[in-house]
């Protein structure tokens, strides 16, 4: 079901219109919602469109009286947005413009809300009350709505008729009903159109990208642009080594991990397409790869590192990093996430805290039957191991002091932190069920992600990664020696 993305149609109108330019021009988001006093509101973009890796533009804290003011920088217009609670709102200002906007009604998150990894924020279209019928996200907004409106009446039949419904038609009438002036709503109209073409041609992605994208003008910052290059480049890699028909590409990708090699396969099988293009297109086929496990993760890491060290635009050498620092949350060999929780005193423990020994981290709640049952296996755990594994619970039960009781009650003598007011933990390390359970090693990197329950014979586990440990740091030593 498509969301209902207007959810502000009351409060919908316009704000000034102004010549876009490249130059930083300062812009003014302010506003006053008495619904939000005390929130502290952070105004979001993404650093690019193939990791969605979210940055943080601008920050207030709404005041007594419901006021708050965003003030930042920018060179071209560019969607961000809020998130409120349960609810995210979804802006595109535009350079050197102030906008006084309105939000509806305050919507906090439920505390299973909070913990759920599912969970997505009802989305809407801010609305401004300073105006002109040419404003940004109104029009954008509007047009979604129409557009999402018109693929649920049509879609069936636009993929049944294919190529002998009439495309342009309804693309003509969508025209009519919104001309603009404005280069980004212009760009973003015409890669939504692109999107009906190709539903009823049933093309090939790699002839979409010859047709819509190579030799044309890219538009990185403009989400309709980026959703169609993202699904013609989807699974980039699949795509040339189905196209090239032998199997020197996957040789070069996975085999080789040779960039140069896989720009030459680009230029044989698309054309010389630009640097900028062709090195899009790795970006996403290495981030496709990645979470389709279609290629060693060594070979794809190998890519990265090569791309980010080669390219001459800052876009790529950014998204390389996202890239590398989302593939590796969570990934065993690399950093546990850092947290920073209260005991049963308030005395705050971060990983630095248990430097030096093995940490067994377990994520619990006194609802599940599955944690209660383990806390008595965990017990002889910590009785027999303690000498040199830390085991530490993370609980997001509301009232923790009634978790502390029953450990008092049930002798649980490691230490218990407490979740229930910092969420971020949570989802720092991909919670999605409880018990879950992590093995961090002394110097505070994931041996184990997940690691083994006590069910699963944890003990023996643990003693031949320690082993293993060990044998390697010995090697490590006579290598340094010689």
């Amino acid at each position: 079901m498509i969301r209902n993305l207007i959810l502000l149609a009351f409060y919908l109108a316009y704000s000034v219109s102004f010549s876009q330019t490249v130059k930083k021009q300062t812009t003014i988001i302010e506003g006053k919602e008495p619904d939000y006093k005390g929130m502290t509101l952070r105004l979001l973009s993404f650093s690019d469109y193939i990791t969605k890796k979210e940055i943080e533009l601008a920050a207030c804290k709404v005041d007594s009286l419901g006021n708050f003011r965003f003030s930042f920088s920018q060179e071209q217009s560019m969607q961000t947005f809020i998130k409120l609670g349960a609810l995210k709102g979804i802006f595109y200002p535009e350079p050197g413009n102030t906008y006084f906007v309105k939000f509806p009604p305050r919507a906090d998150k439920t505390k299973a809300e909070e913990l759920n990894p599912f969970f997505t924020e009802d989305e809407f279209y801010i609305g401004c009350t300073n105006h002109s019928k040419d404003e940004l996200t109104y029009n954008i907004g509007f047009f979604t709505q129409k557009y999402n409106e018109y693929l649920e009446l049509k879609y069936l039949e636009i993929i049944k008729k294919g190529h002998h419904y009439d495309i342009e038609k309804d693309i003509r009438k969508f025209d009519s009903i919104f001309p603009t002036t404005k280069p980004f709503f212009k760009v973003y109209k015409n890669y939504r159109y692109a999107e009906l073409r190709n539903l009823s041609t049933n093309r090939e992605n790699s002839e979409s990208l010859q047709k819509q994208i190579v030799h044309k003008p890219i538009y990185t910052t403009n989400p309709a642009y980026m959703d169609f290059f993202n699904k013609v480049c989807y699974n980039y890699f699949l795509q040339l080594s189905k196209n090239s028909q032998d199997e020197n590409i996957a040789i070069h990708i996975g085999m080789q991990a040779s960039i140069s090699k896989l720009r030459n396969d680009i230029v044989l099988l698309e054309g010389n397409i630009g640097d900028t293009l062709t090195e899009m297109a790795i970006m996403k086929g290495i981030y496709d790869a990645f979470y389709e496990k279609s290629y060693p993760l060594k070979s794809l890491f190998s890519i990265l590192d090569s791309m980010q060290n080669s390219t001459q635009l800052e876009m790529i050498r950014e998204m390389s990093k996202n890239m590398k620092s989302k593939f590796t949350q969570m990934l065993e060999g690399f950093a546990a996430p850092n947290f920073e929780l209260p005991d049963k005193k308030d005395n705050l423990y971060d990983l630095a805290s248990f430097k030096g020994k093995y940490v067994y981290l377990n994520f619990c709640t006194r609802e599940s039957y599955t944690c209660l049952e383990h806390f008595e296996l965990i017990k002889k755990i910590h009785s027999e191991m303690n000498n040199h594994l830390e085991v530490v619970s993370i609980c997001i039960d509301e009232n923790f002091e009634a978790t502390l009781s029953l450990a008092q009650q049930m002798g649980y003598k490691w230490l218990f932190l407490n979740a229930s007011k910092n969420t971020t933990v949570i989802h720092d390390y991909l919670v999605k069920a409880y018990p879950t359970y992590f093995l961090i090693d002394p110097e505070g990197f994931l041996v184990f992600s997940p690691a083994p329950s006590p069910i699963e014979d944890f003990g023996q586990k643990y003693n031949q990664a320690v082993l293993e440990r060990k044998i390697s740091q010995l090697r490590k030593n006579k290598d340094e020696k010689e």
